[in-house]
């Protein structure tokens, strides 16, 4: 964390909630879309997009109270993850070397999982919120992990259920901070499901979605459905 940045006050769980009190706009994307935001995107050395991810944005309310999408924050739970591994282990393992045998082997994912764009220094730190190359065979295994598998592998639970199924709004009454444009009720999209049923489609923070036009909705009934798109459509859903 940057050493004069109230994001200290911030805990890594409001952090991974999207919820650090931070930001210019409540409004859908707005700070993602800023035109300010693509200096943090051009910055190639760490020191520069650590700084911009810790000062950017203003504190408006105390964290943990409203939900604000930024890929800042992404970065930054990505270096705090490092810093803890780098306290507890020796040697040091890559962020994406102790992610390789936990999940990217036991899934069978492609090589290209495992070179990410990172900044262009001695840091050499991983992009994390974007810069990951996946294949369609990748994402497809990813999305049956999350939903199909319950988050295991081969029998051995690699994500705390209970935890998952809060991220995937299917923990009664744990349906956490609302998220405008990012989960859709089934009966929005025509489809005849009982009761109070809602389909995901959310960031790569959370789950796998992002930039260009990305979704990856994960169905309550186990089946996923993925759409890629370079030109800003997110047109997977729409009214009936």
């Amino acid at each position: 964390m940057h050493a004069n940045s109230a994001l200290g006050r911030v805990t890594f769980a409001e952090t991974l909630d999207m919820a650090t009190g931070h930001f210019r706009s409540r409004e859908f994307e707005a700070d993602e879309d800023a035109a300010d935001f693509l200096l943090f995107q051009q910055f190639e050395d760490h020191a520069d997009r650590i700084d911009f991810a810790c000062t950017h944005y203003p504190f408006k309310l105390a964290p943990g109270t409203a939900w604000v999408y930024h890929t800042t924050d992404s970065y930054l739970l990505a270096r705090r993850s490092m810093l803890i591994i780098e306290a507890s282990r020796d040697p040091v393992p890559t962020f994406h070397r102790l992610m390789a045998p936990q999940f990217w082997a036991p899934l069978h994912l492609s090589p290209a999982v495992a070179v990410p764009r990172r900044t262009r220094d001695l840091a050499a730190e991983p992009f994390t919120a974007f810069g990951m190359t996946l294949l369609r065979d990748d994402v497809a295994k990813l999305a049956e992990f999350i939903n199909g598998d319950r988050g295991s592998v081969g029998g051995e639970q690699k994500l705390e259920p209970l935890l998952l199924d809060e991220a995937l709004q299917r923990a009664p009454g744990h349906q956490g901070l609302a998220a405008p444009g990012l989960a859709l009720p089934a009966r929005f999209l025509g489809l005849e499901c009982a009761g109070c049923v809602w389909v995901s489609g959310t960031h790569l923070d959370s789950l796998m979605s992002g930039y260009g036009g990305i979704t990856v909705a994960l169905m309550p009934n186990g089946m996923n459905y993925y759409y890629f798109s370079d030109g800003g459509a997110f047109s997977w859903a729409r009214r009936r």
